[in-house]
């Protein structure tokens, strides 16, 4: 009998979707905190937030540290700030009043001043360095009417300043990018806009917008040079950024196929390119990346049912961290334990949540949930421990090979997928998350299910088909049939395997009586190694012994 087997299903990416779909893996919120909020900060174990307590107030100016379930006002009537940056020290905030440090140590904000760096240290290197390389004009003023600041992990001033020059009755413009030690990077004419995207440690990435096109900059700590403009999407949802390992990472958005992409590329000294490196994908277009202190990259994504995953980019893989039953607007992370997550209402006056609040505590589906995932992730785990394909994944699946697949049986691989399947089976069909989980985690379990029957079908076939099993061959038939949880499948191909091994013992029976009747020492030895293989069955019964001791008996050798 030839059998037809088959299952169609949608290639995906089998480990990935079980992550997504095992849901309360993670630590999850969703006791969120009223406050009339504009900003959350975290450093280290301080969260601080900029707005009121008091939900009643018209216009909220306060900077406040949560303080247990009490808030401590550090300053009232604070101008609000539109940066921040992380030090060493603490957070720098930016707003019109200057650049203002709320230095963790001491629990206080201080002015930082910036007069006396302009005045002493930075005017002097501008003045000095337009003397020196624009010689055919005359420097106007250095009090810049548009200058942009970026603050360094160590506290260094980044400055971008826009200075103007007279030559000949005509004015241009020139721009700096320089520091509060007077250290310039990079300089530009007229019709340049220079800002700096990041930094990392001594790295500084820029960006040189001339002529409708971005020119990306890297100073390395030694020199500043340019790199040829990556294919960012014109739907790029985040500014480039740099990963700790000195690469550029951003994110793009895919409107036609409704995803977001995390994407890694690396510059590439030696010809002067940032080169795509590595695209992940995200379910959810409204994703967002984000670095904490440790320049550890972190990615907030919101589901269409707008409850939000936040997670960490781990070897340019994403694992989930955090997970909220509300939408989350923003994030301040400082390290894997310190993170505030904010929400708006309907009302716009804000909530937040913080990793030091109560976590949400799983049902009892949600443990069920917990044990379907543990137990599906562990019959993947065992397939791919002997090599056992993902049948149906388009890039790396197919037939595996037979040896493979019987190791990972005689593992337990076909009694891990039916411990999975029950596990599964109690889920609720909610038409929801649930009904989710069971369809992702029953399709992963099919793609390796599939491999075994594949083997069986194939293996009988061609079996029956050229009449010349051999016995290992039906040994690994039992194995792969022990335990198939199909009992009518299991029946016929049972039968199929005995006529298979009648096929061998009527081989080793000509064999005998060709011998018997020849005595010749050639057809003798045949015979034996007939009856030796017989004698490899690993599902010997009494009456395959008894079969094989009366072939024995006429051959003369028991």
């Amino acid at each position: 009998m030839v059998y037809f087997f088959s299952l169609t299903l949608v290639p995906f990416n089998f480990l990935g979707q079980a992550t997504r779909a095992e849901g309360n893996e993670i630590p999850t919120y969703s006791n969120f905190t009223p406050f009339y909020l504009y900003y959350a900060y975290q450093y280290k174990d301080k969260t601080l937030l900029y707005g009121d307590n008091d939900l009643n107030i018209r216009t909220p100016k306060k900077l406040m540290i949560k303080d247990g379930d009490n808030y401590r006002t550090i300053k009232d009537n604070f101008v609000r700030p539109y940066n921040s940056f992380y030090t060493d020290k603490g957070i720098v905030f930016l707003s019109d009043e200057g650049l203002l440090l709320y230095n963790y140590e001491s629990d206080s904000l201080t002015k930082i001043d910036e007069e006396s760096i302009l005045k002493n240290v930075v005017e002097p290197a501008l003045k000095s360095d337009f003397a020196n390389n624009y010689k055919d004009y005359t420097l106007v003023d250095t009090n810049s009417n548009f200058i942009i600041k970026t603050v360094k992990s160590n506290g260094d001033i980044l400055y971008t300043f826009t200075l103007d020059g007279e030559k000949d009755d005509a004015y241009s413009t020139f721009h700096y990018l320089i520091d509060s030690k007077g250290k310039i990077y990079h300089t530009a004419g007229s019709g340049h806009f220079i800002s700096v995207l990041d930094t990392l440690g001594d790295k500084i990435l820029i960006e040189d917008y001339y002529n409708d096109e971005s020119n990306y900059l890297l100073y390395d700590g030694n020199s500043t040079k340019q790199y040829s403009n990556p294919t960012i999407d014109e739907y790029t949802s985040n500014y480039p950024i740099l990963t700790k390992d000195g690469n550029l990472a951003y994110m793009h958005r895919d409107f036609a196929n409704r995803v977001a992409y995390l994407n890694i590329a690396r510059f590439d000294e030696k010809t002067g390119s940032i080169l795509p490196n590595k695209t992940t994908a995200l379910s959810s277009m409204n994703s967002s990346l984000s670095k904490d202190f440790n320049n550890e990259l972190w990615i907030r994504s919101t589901s269409y049912e707008n409850a939000t995953t936040i997670y960490k980019v781990l070897d340019e893989s994403l694992s989930p961290r955090y997970k909220f039953t509300e939408q989350v607007h923003d994030i301040s992370i400082y390290d894997d334990n310190n993170l505030v997550a904010t929400s708006y209402t309907a009302n716009k006056k804000g909530s937040y949540v913080t990793t030091n609040d109560t976590v949400e505590q799983p049902s009892e589906l949600d443990l069920k949930l917990k044990v379907a995932h543990a137990n599906t992730v562990n019959a993947m785990e065992k397939a791919s421990k002997h090599g056992v394909k993902a049948y149906f994944d388009a890039k790396d699946g197919g037939i595996s090979n037979t040896d493979n697949v019987v190791a990972a049986v005689k593992d337990g691989l076909q009694r891990d997928i039916l411990v999975a399947r029950e596990s599964i089976n109690v889920l609720p069909d909610d038409g929801g998350a649930f009904t989710n989980a069971r369809q992702t985690f029953s399709s992963i379990l099919d793609n390796y299910q599939h491999p075994i029957y594949e083997r069986i079908v194939t293996v009988i076939n061609e079996h029956t088909e050229k009449e010349n099993p051999t016995q290992k061959e039906l040994n690994d038939l039992r194995y792969l049939i022990q335990d198939i949880p199909n009992l009518d499948y299991k029946a016929t191909w049972s039968s199929d395997i005995d006529e298979l091994q009648g096929i061998l013992f009527d081989k080793a029976t000509d064999l005998v009586e060709k011998a018997v009747e020849s005595k010749l020492e050639i057809d003798i030895e045949n015979a034996k190694k007939s009856i030796a293989e017989l004698e490899e069955n690993k599902f010997l019964t009494n009456d395959i012994n008894a079969l094989i001791s009366n072939l024995k008996n006429k051959l003369g050798i028991n």
